[in-house]
């Protein structure tokens, strides 16, 4: 199969890229970074040097591949809604509408940002409806981008959105560097105690199964895959994990929700009042992340793409730590 993989030299993309390769399959990746790129063709991958917001050099690649996994895009918990849009609703657009056009399949990476509403709430179904007003711009552009997937898919395009929580391991850019950053500087805050309970997914994992989805033998019909490692864990389980897996002296604090709450409206009105607008140390969305439970049904996938995570949670934390260990040792 001819398979294009944007976003080839971030972490998740690399991956899947990767994996695809090493599978005998003729695997594009695109992406801005040369250095990587070189690795990525080191490995089998055809490197292609492409900006996501270049419409006619990414429609170009699309025409020329059955299938498209669409890994690329802006993450982050801070950011201009402008710039959310431009790298995430109008490269899914257009990439959608070109996949269509030449009768190819498209694999969408959304995000469960989507549902966040600064409440609990457990194992969320595939199907579950989104919160009523997205919690960041950064979930308000997956959400659009995925009714731009669904419009193409109810138009004939064979289509399917996959949502990871929580993607880490060796390469992540997000997750697990900011933690472990902050665990390097002696104190690490623990909102609530650190009880709420969250997922994680092991970025070998995600790769899985959007190659699953991209070969799936049946049509995809625009169906959405919640995915996750299938085993929660409690914020304060996580942290000791990663304090004990580095051998940190590590002080976790203590915070009550509505303190980090404030604290961090507060940082967000002073950083808002830059031009540059520099992301804030703590941000609310954050402070909901950890003091607020999160867990995603993940039946979907394994019962209609065959799905199931292979990488333990304990194994991939300890493989992410000793990435970090060899890294700044």
């Amino acid at each position: 199969m001819n398979i294009l993989v944007t976003g080839a030299t971030g972490c998740l993309g690399g991956a899947t890229a990767r994996r695809l390769a090493a599978a005998a399959h003729a695997v594009t990746g695109s992406g801005r970074d040369v250095t990587k790129g070189a690795a990525l063709a080191a490995d089998g991958v055809t490197f292609a040097r492409a900006d996501l917001t270049d419409r006619s050099a990414m429609a170009a690649l699309a025409a020329r591949h059955e299938i498209i996994i669409h890994a690329g895009g802006l993450s982050s918990a801070w950011g201009r809604r402008e710039e959310f849009m431009r790298a995430n609703v109008e490269p899914t657009r257009f990439l959608a509408e070109a996949t269509r056009a030449a009768g190819g399949r498209f694999i969408f990476v959304s995000s469960p940002s989507i549902y966040f509403d600064f409440t609990d709430r457990y194992r969320i179904d595939s199907d579950e409806a989104p919160a009523p007003r997205p919690v960041n711009a950064y979930a308000q552009s997956k959400l659009i981008a995925e009714r731009l997937v669904r419009e193409a898919s109810a138009h004939g395009l064979d289509a399917a959105i996959v949502r990871p929580r929580a993607i880490f391991g060796a390469g992540d850019t997000a997750l697990m560097p900011r933690l472990l950053r902050a665990a390097a500087r002696g104190r690490l805050p623990l909102i609530d105690g650190g009880r709420a309970t969250i997922d994680l997914t092991y970025v070998d994992n995600v790769a899985d199964v959007l190659i699953a989805a991209a070969l799936h033998p049946a049509g995809l019909n625009g169906r959405a895959y919640n995915v996750s490692n299938g085993e929660p864990i409690s914020v304060v389980d996580l942290m000791r994990a990663v304090v004990d897996g580095l051998g940190l002296k590590t002080r976790l604090i203590p915070i009550a929700f509505p303190l980090a709450y404030a604290a961090a409206a507060a940082m967000e009105a002073v950083a808002n009042l830059s031009p540059s607008r520099p992301e804030p140390v703590l941000t609310r969305y954050t402070v909901g992340v950890l003091g607020k439970s999160q867990t995603l049904s993940i039946d979907r996938a394994r019962s209609e793409l065959g799905w199931t995570p292979r990488v333990s949670l304990r194994d991939g934390i300890e493989r992410t730590l000793s990435a970090w260990r060899a890294a700044h040792a």
